[in-house]
């Protein structure tokens, strides 16, 4: 079934490394990881348990039309990193899932980012879509219990990626560079973050 509100997923880092070259700093990784299998979550629509997994090549279409995306602080738009519309926010996808690289602008909050990241503090990401009609499908669990599958193979919005502390999707990377950070979010978090980003963008 489609759904065209806007959705978060917090995902993990499998590994943090940082370098410095010059004065720019840079903040790069996996926001997520094709084929990995997401924690259980909650669907709020239904209320039944679901995995969630990225097909290969669901971010290829909305990367070609050139989307409007930021790079955030735990999605606080108040604390933005980079933007792809001003080139310090660079997006792509591969094989493995959809890359990006954030030059960090000269802020406290940058800063403060930088060093958490570079503490191993702060290791992990999260983006925040939206699907259209057809973008996603379910399937039933292999058993009674079992929660279901959801597939993504097509993303209809990319809204922003985020640098946060816990996860949804195991395996993702991000790592600080320089060149040229709380307790478990529950499912209920989760899904008021949700209503809340799709109620701001609907105004």
């Amino acid at each position: 079934m489609g759904n065209k509100n806007k959705e978060q997923r917090f995902t993990n880092a499998a590994e943090l490394r940082v370098a410095e070259v010059g004065k720019a700093r840079m903040v790069r990784g996996y926001a997520a990881k094709y084929n990995k299998r997401s924690h259980e979550m909650t669907d709020p629509r239904t209320g039944r348990a679901f995995v969630e997994v990225i097909a290969p090549g669901a971010f290829k279409r909305i990367l070609q039309s050139d989307p409007d995306v930021c790079c955030l602080v735990a999605h606080d738009e108040d604390r933005i990193l980079g933007r792809t519309t001003s080139g310090t926010l660079r997006l792509s996808e591969d094989s493995t899932g959809l890359y990006f690289e954030c030059t960090l602008p000269d802020t406290t909050y940058a800063n403060d980012v930088y060093a958490s990241i570079k503490r191993g503090d702060m290791d992990q990401c999260s983006f925040a879509f939206g699907l259209g009609e057809g973008d996603d499908e379910w399937r039933e669990g292999a058993t009674r219990n079992a929660p279901f599958l959801r597939t993504i193979n097509n993303f209809g919005a990319l809204a922003d990626v985020s640098i946060v502390v816990h996860p949804a999707y195991e395996d993702t990377e991000v790592a600080a560079r320089k060149r040229s950070a709380e307790q478990p979010i529950t499912d209920a978090e989760r899904i008021d973050r949700v209503a809340r980003t799709f109620r701001e963008i609907q105004g």
